[in-house]
């Protein structure tokens, strides 16, 4: 694998926002979805908003296991395209607000970002394919976060910190820096 030294899964810098340094983490990913988060999301809508108590309100307001919502898709796009960042993979990414409605070609783009990083790393006998098109169950969903999660996994693995100054290389070892 060619890979950049210093760990950039860890942050990339934004580079299209020039007049700050803003910098973008790995999300930890949710892969725990199940057939009661569904049937719960289903229970909910057959409800409508306008019949909900105030548990069933605060449920409904935050990210919602049974549901793919923005937040979801904003998770999974930042991580696909922080993995493919490490990787030099060019990959275009779409920043999701609530009133979006996900097209085929969205999840297109996001199934041959990660074809591409899973490419980049043959031979790394990763445990999870990339699910087929089209992602519409929450096990194919939970199956792509859950490999973007151990692909992430694999690429930290492979990377060392350094510390420089004007003359060497060391590799960080964890040292303390300072006088006590």
């Amino acid at each position: 694998m060619n890979l950049k030294y210093i760990n950039p899964y860890y942050m990339i810098k934004n580079r299209s926002n020039r007049s700050a340094e803003i910098y973008e983490f790995f999300e930890d990913p949710i892969y725990d979805r199940t057939e009661e988060d569904i049937n719960n999301l289903r229970i909910l809508l057959q409800l409508g908003y306008k019949n909900f108590n105030e548990e069933q309100k605060t449920l409904w307001a935050s990210d919602i296991k049974g549901a793919l919502n923005a937040s979801d898709l904003n998770r999974i796009e930042k991580n696909i395209y922080i993995l493919c960042q490490v990787l030099s993979i060019e990959i275009e990414r779409k920043i999701w607000l609530e009133s979006d409605i996900p097209q085929i070609s969205d999840f297109k783009r996001l199934s041959n970002g990660l074809m591409s990083i899973v490419s980049k790393l043959e031979g790394a006998n990763l445990t999870i394919n990339v699910p087929d098109l089209p992602w519409n169950t929450y096990v194919k969903i939970n199956d792509v976060e859950k490999l973007t999660l151990e692909i992430f996994n694999i690429l930290k693995s492979q990377f060392y910190y350094f510390c420089t100054n004007a003359n060497n290389i060391e590799i960080y070892c964890g040292e303390e820096i300072g006088i006590n």
